[in-house]
């Protein structure tokens, strides 16, 4: 029983990272199961991209072809943000109206800003 407790065993660096990705997935996994928002549709995109690589060149157009195949109203993910976009001027109108104390607080764009 001492010899357990007294092991000279060296970890690997490639063990440690396979532990701590394993570790990290079930995390993701059983987190993700536990709460489930409802939010608008939208295109899946990539995993740590989002929808970023499915916009291309033009993402006004590219946007104007998922507002027509999600509706007016969709959700993005963009890198690690969640976006919402609204893209008609009704469903902004709407959307803002209903939530504008959620966006009547949030801080000012830093790159908006001029010194």
């Amino acid at each position: 029983m001492v010899g357990v407790l007294t092991s000279n065993h060296n970890f690997h660096p490639w063990e440690i990272s396979l532990a701590a990705l394993l570790f990290l997935f079930i995390v993701r996994f059983f987190r993700g199961h536990r709460r489930s928002p409802r939010l608008p549709p939208g295109p899946k995109g990539w995993p740590v991209l989002g929808a970023l690589a499915l916009l291309g060149d033009k993402p006004h157009q590219t946007l104007a072809k998922m507002a027509m195949q999600y509706g007016p109203l969709m959700y993005l993910k963009m890198g690690t943000s969640d976006m919402v976009v609204a893209s008609t001027p009704a469903m902004a109108r709407a959307f803002l109206k209903n939530l504008d104390t959620d966006f009547s607080n949030r801080p000012p764009m830093k790159a908006g800003l001029v010194t």
